[in-house]
């Protein structure tokens, strides 16, 4: 039988790959902790996006964001964290453009809202933003954000578009705010 706890956080700290103990308040556990909630949205956006493109794109974008999780996770052994490869923005910065092309401009703010899929890529978005956020805060704790701040930004980006894109479609109207 296989055991899926093992206690050894049950004093406030937890391991990291190599062996070191760290407080589980430590700004590296904040961050991996909001890149696993924004990847555990993800999936839930992934249940409501019909969008083929999208949920391509979603796919990979959990797979990148393991990878960015493990490089933060190794970001105290400079070994081990050479092996992970980095995700870039390209990619993202490229559907970003595609979905772009088919959208009226944005004139005014737009209220998180619309069908459920483009609601809940609203939700994914704040996350990311506040996992950006988190990953700043990281950079200043521990002297470097590991190369991960262009992707971490791009995806926010693409987050937004993509939740405009699917009411555009969908031919939902955004709303905007009453008195800006």
């Amino acid at each position: 039988m296989t055991i899926y706890y093992t206690g050894n956080g049950d004093k406030g700290k937890s391991g990291l790959i190599g062996g070191a103990l760290l407080d589980k308040d430590d700004t590296l556990f904040d961050l991996i902790g909001n890149i696993d909630e924004l990847n555990s949205y993800i999936a839930v956006c992934l249940l409501h996006v019909e969008d083929k493109q999208i949920i391509e794109d979603l796919d990979l974008i959990q797979d990148n964001l393991f990878s960015i999780s493990a490089v933060v996770a190794n970001s105290q052994n400079s070994h081990e964290i050479s092996k992970v490869k980095v995700p870039t923005p390209e990619l993202i910065e490229k559907e970003i453009a595609r979905m772009g092309a088919d959208l009226p401009e944005l004139k005014k703010f737009v209220i998180p809202a619309g069908c459920a899929a483009s609601s809940h890529l609203h939700v994914a978005r704040a996350i990311a933003r506040r996992t950006e956020r988190n990953l700043v805060r990281f950079a200043k704790a521990h002297g470097s954000d590991l190369g991960l701040s262009p992707y971490m930004n791009r995806l926010s980006s693409f987050l937004f578009v993509s939740a405009l894109y699917i009411n555009h479609t969908a031919k939902v109207e955004e709303r905007n705010p009453r008195y800006i």
